[in-house]
């Protein structure tokens, strides 16, 4: 009798401690974010695919989480900047940081809703950052960037594996609302991948500043000097409609040294020497003011792939979009006075 008083004891003890532990283990629950100061704000921008909603934490004044908890954006463009922005927000302690150059939209909803967030919580919110733009360069190809775009809709060619055609529609705030890329000879599961990609990281960059698909150059390159020719359009350049520009590589070459300057971090300058065969000789590029280690990359990197493709047609280098794009840009304009 002894032994089972004993027994139902010591299980009274043990449901006793149990429950102790229990009870601390919630106090602590609510107790923790009046001891760490931590506070959980809830933000919204608005993105390429409707509302992305973002929550902060902030522990006495300072960010230590960054989630974003819904959006609708385009997996593997604007998933980048939801993967890149949060951490780099956490480090600057602000929105001051870089867009995701290939998801802008993407960028600015992620900042504008930590922005909210900071705001509720008392905290001063930098400006929302902006892309780069490129200015259009005088007596040249206008940039990717060049604006402000008027509203409207515009169509260009050039040359793939066959004419690739795009359209591209702008609404009364100048944003490109839809982009339409058409290429009836592009290689199936080849050049196709392109046409069918490229379109959703052109609405979400919302210029030319993209990657060209892989294994799909030759596609890709096509629809984004088409795009450019339609920018350049909406920017005041040729008139809807109009006359499509000079493909990169359409005409005979005649002989002669060109040279055309475009925008990247700053001017470039491409000089191509034509012989009179009509091959491209000799590329060089100059660009001072060029991020040494990223520009300069594509100033070493494409002289040597352009003659090699005797044409633009080649790959931007990578982590060099900026620069490569206006070492194309200019070499499409050479290539242009070489054939008048």
């Amino acid at each position: 009798m002894e032994e089972k008083k004993q027994g139902f004891l010591g299980e009274y003890k043990c449901l006793a401690l149990f429950a102790a532990m229990m009870v601390v283990a919630a106090v602590l629950v609510l107790v923790k974010p009046m001891v760490t100061g931590e506070t959980k704000y809830v933000g919204t921008g608005a993105g390429i695919g409707g509302e992305v909603k973002v929550e902060v934490r902030i522990a006495k004044g300072v960010i230590t989480a960054v989630n974003v908890l819904e959006h609708n954006e385009t997996e593997g463009i604007g998933t980048l900047a939801i993967e890149r922005l949060p951490e780099a927000i956490i480090d600057q302690q602000n929105i001051d940081v870089d867009v995701v150059a290939t998801a802008t939209i993407t960028s600015q909803a992620i900042c504008t809703a930590v922005a909210d967030a900071m705001t509720q919580a008392g905290m001063t919110p930098a400006e929302v950052p902006q892309p780069e733009t490129q200015p259009a360069v005088e007596e040249s190809e206008p940039s990717v960037a060049a604006g402000p775009l008027a509203a409207g809709t515009y169509t260009a060619t050039a040359k793939g594996m066959g004419d690739v055609t795009v359209t591209v529609t702008v609404d009364e705030a100048g944003t490109i609302t839809d982009v339409s890329a058409e290429g009836a000879d592009e290689t199936p599961g080849i050049g196709t991948n392109a046409i069918d990609q490229l379109p959703a990281a052109i609405l979400e960059a919302q210029s030319a500043d993209v990657e060209a698909v892989s294994g799909a150059t030759i596609t890709s390159n096509a629809i984004l000097s088409a795009l450019k020719d339609c920018l350049a359009q909406a920017a005041g350049g040729a008139p809807a409609g109009g006359e499509p520009q000079q493909s990169a590589s359409a005409g005979p070459l005649a002989a002669g040294t060109y040279t055309a300057t475009a925008k990247g971090m700053g001017d470039v300058t491409v000089t191509v020497t034509v012989d009179e065969a009509g091959t491209i000789t000799d590329v060089s590029v100059e660009g001072a003011g060029e991020t040494p280690g990223i520009g300069t990359n594509a100033i070493d990197q494409l002289p040597a792939a352009i003659l090699e493709a005797q044409s633009a047609d080649v790959e931007a280098v990578s982590g060099a979009t900026i620069t490569s794009d206006a070492i194309l840009s200019a070499l499409k304009d050479c290539l242009t006075q070489a054939g008048k």
